[in-house]
């Protein structure tokens, strides 16, 4: 894609959002044909449209991740001055709520506590996961460095 065309691939990506939701997987898959209509033919001939797609999911969460990504954004102005000192803190305005399986506004997620705790708890749990991994690197590492001495 030439990068002239970038702005008409976000706008099929705002679009989209109307039409399947926020998560960027649903939203790959429906803008993928839109938005490559002569290359997608040829990458699942090839076996190789799973690459494009992998791309295109990354991008898109990259615009999500952008904090005014699209109209349907609504004004942070009408956000309670405390809320937004937090919400301007935030790395993204959107965050996964498990059980709708989508991504959601942090706006939406302050209009509704129970999918910003869903949000919370998740996002919590996903970095504890981390620091899990992070903890048996760190014990790896410790233990090679040891072998090696």
């Amino acid at each position: 894609m030439l990068h002239s065309q970038l702005g008409a691939l976000n706008d099929l990506i705002v679009e989209s959002m109307s039409r399947v939701g926020m998560t960027p997987s649903g939203i790959a898959d429906d803008v993928l044909p839109l938005a490559f209509p002569l290359s997608l033919p040829s990458l699942q001939a090839e076996g190789g449209e799973g690459l494009l797609r992998d791309g295109l999911v990354r991008h898109i969460k990259r615009v999500l991740d952008r904090p005014a990504a699209t109209p349907a954004q609504r004004d942070f102005s009408e956000l309670d001055f405390a809320f937004g000192a937090i919400v301007d803190r935030l790395p993204k305005r959107v965050f996964f709520v498990p059980s709708r399986n989508v991504f959601v506004w942090i706006v939406d997620l302050i209009n509704d506590p129970a999918l910003l705790d869903e949000a919370r708890l998740f996002t919590r749990k996903k970095g504890e996961e981390t620091i899990a991994t992070a903890v048996l690197l760190d014990q790896l590492y410790a233990a090679v460095i040891e072998a090696a001495a």
